[in-house]
Protein backbone atom coordinates (compact mmCIF):
# COMPACT_ATOMS: atom_id res chain seq x y z
CA UNK A 1 0.00 0.00 0.00
CA UNK A 2 1.34 3.26 -0.90
CA UNK A 3 1.71 6.38 0.70
CA UNK A 4 -0.28 9.05 -0.36
CA UNK A 5 1.98 11.51 -2.22
CA UNK A 6 0.09 13.39 -4.51
CA UNK A 7 -3.29 14.35 -5.21
CA UNK A 8 -4.99 15.22 -8.70
CA UNK A 9 -8.21 17.01 -9.36
CA UNK A 10 -10.03 18.02 -12.96
CA UNK A 11 -9.09 22.00 -13.86
CA UNK A 12 -12.86 22.78 -13.29
CA UNK A 13 -12.13 23.18 -9.25
CA UNK A 14 -8.83 25.41 -10.49
CA UNK A 15 -9.82 29.04 -10.72
CA UNK A 16 -12.28 31.30 -11.90
CA UNK A 17 -12.79 34.20 -14.04
CA UNK A 18 -11.18 36.23 -11.59
CA UNK A 19 -8.33 34.42 -10.59
CA UNK A 20 -9.66 32.87 -7.40
CA UNK A 21 -10.35 29.17 -6.76
CA UNK A 22 -12.13 26.95 -4.69
CA UNK A 23 -9.79 24.04 -4.51
CA UNK A 24 -6.78 26.36 -3.05
CA UNK A 25 -8.17 27.47 -0.23
CA UNK A 26 -9.87 24.09 0.99
CA UNK A 27 -5.92 22.61 0.66
CA UNK A 28 -5.26 25.82 2.93
CA UNK A 29 -8.21 24.81 5.40
CA UNK A 30 -7.18 21.40 5.04
CA UNK A 31 -3.61 22.40 6.44
CA UNK A 32 -4.38 24.03 9.41
CA UNK A 33 -7.14 21.86 10.79
CA UNK A 34 -3.48 19.77 10.59
CA UNK A 35 -3.73 17.35 8.10
CA UNK A 36 -0.70 16.52 5.97
CA UNK A 37 -1.23 17.85 3.07
CA UNK A 38 0.04 16.54 -0.08
CA UNK A 39 1.29 18.17 -3.48
CA UNK A 40 -1.83 18.83 -5.52
CA UNK A 41 -1.62 18.16 -9.32
CA UNK A 42 -4.05 20.21 -11.33
CA UNK A 43 -5.05 19.75 -15.25
CA UNK A 44 -5.21 23.04 -16.56
CA UNK A 45 -6.88 23.79 -20.17
CA UNK A 46 -5.75 25.88 -22.63
CA UNK A 47 -8.48 28.30 -22.70
CA UNK A 48 -7.04 29.72 -18.77
CA UNK A 49 -3.57 28.48 -19.42
CA UNK A 50 -3.59 31.37 -21.81
CA UNK A 51 -5.70 33.66 -20.37
CA UNK A 52 -4.44 36.74 -19.45
CA UNK A 53 -3.16 37.32 -16.33
CA UNK A 54 -3.31 33.60 -15.37
CA UNK A 55 0.35 33.95 -13.90
CA UNK A 56 -0.05 36.87 -11.85
CA UNK A 57 -3.69 35.78 -10.18
CA UNK A 58 -2.78 32.75 -9.56
CA UNK A 59 0.53 33.46 -7.44
CA UNK A 60 -1.49 36.47 -5.75
CA UNK A 61 -4.12 33.64 -4.41
CA UNK A 62 -1.01 32.03 -2.99
CA UNK A 63 -0.05 34.62 -1.71
CA UNK A 64 -3.30 35.55 -0.22
CA UNK A 65 -3.98 32.74 1.41
CA UNK A 66 -0.83 32.06 2.06
CA UNK A 67 -0.73 28.21 0.60
CA UNK A 68 2.99 27.67 -0.46
CA UNK A 69 3.42 26.96 -4.42
CA UNK A 70 5.26 23.95 -3.71
CA UNK A 71 1.93 21.43 -2.73
CA UNK A 72 0.55 23.02 -6.67
CA UNK A 73 1.57 20.97 -9.61
CA UNK A 74 -0.27 21.86 -13.09
CA UNK A 75 -0.83 19.42 -15.65
CA UNK A 76 -0.48 20.30 -19.22
CA UNK A 77 -1.40 18.72 -22.53
CA UNK A 78 0.11 18.22 -25.77
CA UNK A 79 -2.81 20.51 -27.52
CA UNK A 80 -1.91 23.21 -24.76
CA UNK A 81 1.89 23.14 -26.01
CA UNK A 82 1.14 23.27 -29.58
CA UNK A 83 -1.35 26.03 -29.80
CA UNK A 84 0.87 28.31 -28.24
CA UNK A 85 4.62 27.89 -27.57
CA UNK A 86 5.69 30.90 -26.54
CA UNK A 87 3.11 31.81 -23.75
CA UNK A 88 3.46 28.02 -22.51
CA UNK A 89 7.22 28.47 -22.33
CA UNK A 90 7.13 31.61 -20.62
CA UNK A 91 4.15 30.69 -18.00
CA UNK A 92 6.15 27.48 -17.11
CA UNK A 93 9.08 29.30 -16.49
CA UNK A 94 7.39 31.77 -14.29
CA UNK A 95 5.70 29.83 -12.00
CA UNK A 96 8.74 27.08 -11.71
CA UNK A 97 10.38 29.73 -10.06
CA UNK A 98 7.38 30.12 -7.85
CA UNK A 99 7.93 26.45 -6.87
CA UNK A 100 5.24 25.41 -9.06
CA UNK A 101 6.04 22.09 -10.91
CA UNK A 102 4.65 20.84 -14.34
CA UNK A 103 3.94 17.68 -15.72
CA UNK A 104 2.98 16.86 -19.67
CA UNK A 105 -0.40 14.87 -19.54
CA UNK A 106 -1.04 11.73 -21.55
CA UNK A 107 2.60 10.95 -23.11
CA UNK A 108 2.23 8.52 -26.24
CA UNK A 109 -0.83 9.67 -27.39
CA UNK A 110 -0.92 12.20 -30.01
CA UNK A 111 2.61 12.62 -31.47
CA UNK A 112 4.29 12.78 -28.11
CA UNK A 113 7.03 14.46 -28.85
CA UNK A 114 10.45 14.45 -27.70
CA UNK A 115 10.75 17.92 -28.54
CA UNK A 116 8.31 18.84 -25.76
CA UNK A 117 10.46 17.59 -23.22
CA UNK A 118 13.57 19.23 -24.47
CA UNK A 119 11.88 22.48 -24.94
CA UNK A 120 9.06 23.06 -22.21
CA UNK A 121 11.63 21.73 -19.34
CA UNK A 122 8.36 19.86 -17.39
CA UNK A 123 9.26 18.61 -13.85
CA UNK A 124 6.75 14.88 -14.47
CA UNK A 125 5.70 12.64 -17.48
CA UNK A 126 2.27 11.17 -17.53
CA UNK A 127 2.49 8.13 -19.12
CA UNK A 128 -0.73 7.64 -20.92
CA UNK A 129 -3.33 4.30 -19.79
CA UNK A 130 -3.73 3.54 -23.69
CA UNK A 131 -0.06 2.86 -23.19
CA UNK A 132 -0.28 1.05 -20.20
CA UNK A 133 -2.69 -1.19 -21.45
CA UNK A 134 -0.31 -2.63 -23.48
CA UNK A 135 2.78 -3.31 -21.16
CA UNK A 136 1.81 -6.78 -20.33
CA UNK A 137 1.76 -8.38 -23.58
CA UNK A 138 3.68 -5.82 -26.03
CA UNK A 139 7.52 -6.31 -25.67
CA UNK A 140 7.82 -3.20 -28.01
CA UNK A 141 5.92 -1.67 -24.96
CA UNK A 142 8.15 -2.47 -22.40
CA UNK A 143 11.55 -1.43 -24.18
CA UNK A 144 9.99 1.91 -24.51
CA UNK A 145 8.79 2.15 -21.16
CA UNK A 146 12.63 1.07 -19.57
CA UNK A 147 13.76 3.95 -22.25
CA UNK A 148 11.71 6.24 -20.69
CA UNK A 149 12.34 5.98 -17.00
CA UNK A 150 16.44 6.02 -18.11
CA UNK A 151 15.34 9.34 -20.20
CA UNK A 152 13.47 10.53 -16.95
CA UNK A 153 16.31 9.71 -14.50
CA UNK A 154 18.70 11.69 -16.95
CA UNK A 155 16.91 14.44 -17.01
CA UNK A 156 15.42 14.63 -13.35
CA UNK A 157 11.84 13.95 -13.83
CA UNK A 158 9.72 12.11 -12.14
CA UNK A 159 7.60 9.41 -14.15
CA UNK A 160 3.66 8.68 -13.71
CA UNK A 161 2.03 5.66 -15.12
CA UNK A 162 -1.73 6.58 -15.57
CA UNK A 163 -5.08 4.11 -15.58
CA UNK A 164 -3.14 1.41 -14.04
CA UNK A 165 -6.35 -0.88 -13.16
CA UNK A 166 -5.27 -4.36 -13.08
CA UNK A 167 -3.21 -6.00 -10.39
CA UNK A 168 -1.51 -7.76 -13.19
CA UNK A 169 -0.27 -4.31 -14.12
CA UNK A 170 0.61 -3.24 -10.75
CA UNK A 171 2.99 -6.00 -9.78
CA UNK A 172 4.88 -5.61 -13.36
CA UNK A 173 5.14 -1.45 -12.73
CA UNK A 174 6.33 -1.67 -9.17
CA UNK A 175 9.48 -3.30 -10.19
CA UNK A 176 10.31 0.61 -11.65
CA UNK A 177 10.80 3.70 -10.22
CA UNK A 178 7.59 5.17 -10.65
CA UNK A 179 4.40 6.96 -9.37
CA UNK A 180 1.23 4.47 -10.35
CA UNK A 181 -2.38 6.48 -10.65
CA UNK A 182 -5.32 4.71 -11.47
CA UNK A 183 -8.41 2.67 -10.36
CA UNK A 184 -6.23 0.38 -8.60
CA UNK A 185 -6.41 2.64 -5.56
CA UNK A 186 -8.97 5.13 -5.94
CA UNK A 187 -11.65 6.26 -8.40
CA UNK A 188 -12.13 9.45 -8.32
CA UNK A 189 -13.26 10.81 -5.20
CA UNK A 190 -14.74 14.30 -3.56
CA UNK A 191 -13.56 16.68 -1.16
CA UNK A 192 -14.59 14.79 2.07
CA UNK A 193 -13.23 11.53 0.45
CA UNK A 194 -10.28 13.18 -0.50
CA UNK A 195 -9.78 14.36 3.39
CA UNK A 196 -10.30 11.20 4.49
CA UNK A 197 -7.40 9.60 2.15
CA UNK A 198 -5.32 12.69 3.80
CA UNK A 199 -5.89 11.66 7.32
CA UNK A 200 -4.95 7.65 6.45
CA UNK A 201 -1.70 9.05 4.52
CA UNK A 202 -2.33 6.00 2.22
CA UNK A 203 -4.07 4.25 -0.41
CA UNK A 204 -5.09 0.63 -0.51
CA UNK A 205 -5.56 -2.22 -3.84
CA UNK A 206 -7.06 -5.02 -3.93
CA UNK A 207 -3.79 -6.67 -5.06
Amino acid sequence: MPFLQYGWINGEMETTKTGSGAFYPQLKKWQIEGYQVVPVSINVPPIRLFKQGYVENLLSLLKKIELVPTLVEIELTERSMILNQDVTKSVISELKQAGIRFALDDFGTGYSSLTYLKDFHVDILKIDKSFIDGILYDDHTKGILKGLLYMATELKMDIVAEGVETKEQLQFLKKYSLQIQGYIYSKPVGVEQFGQLLTKQYLTSDG
